[in-house]
């Protein structure tokens, strides 16, 4: 994340590599072949290859896995960018330079680059793509009532730090996503676990 209009700083831009490196190991855990894995100048860039029809349906699958993606992993530092699930995406030539506004010290233009390409960059099956959109829930409507509930819920990141969990919360609809730095159940994976608080109360582990 940076001032529109402008090149990146090198912590942002190392931010977004590693970022893109998390994320990357994260897809993979699930059973994803290795991407195309770019320096954009500015930012970073996993390059998956599909083979859905270009229709509605798979425009919609795209976009929730990105948005599932984005709610596991954007944070104030770094975000995954969501408008990207069009097949007319228009997308960098690597090798050119990224020149948003003037180069200055602090902020300088920057040769994008691949950092990785496979050997054969392997299709990303629908199934995988239903699995990781199926990672988080579509968050509710809004439900407008002229009653106030009776007694209180449970705040469920009061109760969490009461025990000593460790977690970043972000908002989720009208509720309150937490996503916990360690899995509570398990060692064995850091990203990935969550629980939704939502606007009735109601809790979603």
């Amino acid at each position: 994340r940076r001032p529109s209009g402008i090149s990146s700083s090198d912590r942002e831009h190392t931010d977004a590599v590693e970022k893109a490196e998390k994320i990357r190991q994260f897809l993979s855990d699930m059973g994803w072949p290795e991407p195309v894995f770019a320096d954009s100048g500015n930012g970073a860039h996993l390059l998956y290859r599909i083979d859905l029809p270009n229709d509605s349906a798979s425009g919609e699958l795209i976009k929730k896995a990105l948005t599932v993606t984005s709610g596991f992993f954007s944070d104030e530092r770094s975000g995954v960018d969501t408008s990207v699930s069009k097949a007319a995406q228009l997308w960098k030539l690597y090798g050119t330079m990224a020149k948003k506004g003037d180069s200055v010290n602090d902020r300088p233009h920057r040769r994008s680059r691949i950092i990785h390409s496979p050997a054969e960059i392997a299709i990303v099956s629908r199934e995988l793509l239903m699995h990781l959109s199926s990672l988080l829930p579509s968050p509710p409507e809004p439900v407008r009532t002229n009653h106030k509930q009776k007694g209180e819920s449970l705040d469920l990141g009061d109760w969490l730090s009461g025990y000593g969990l460790s977690f970043r919360e972000k908002p989720y609809g009208t509720g309150r996503l937490f996503l916990f730095d360690q899995c509570p159940f398990s060692s064995a994976h850091s990203d990935g676990a969550y629980a939704i608080q939502f606007e009735n109360g109601a809790i979603l582990p």
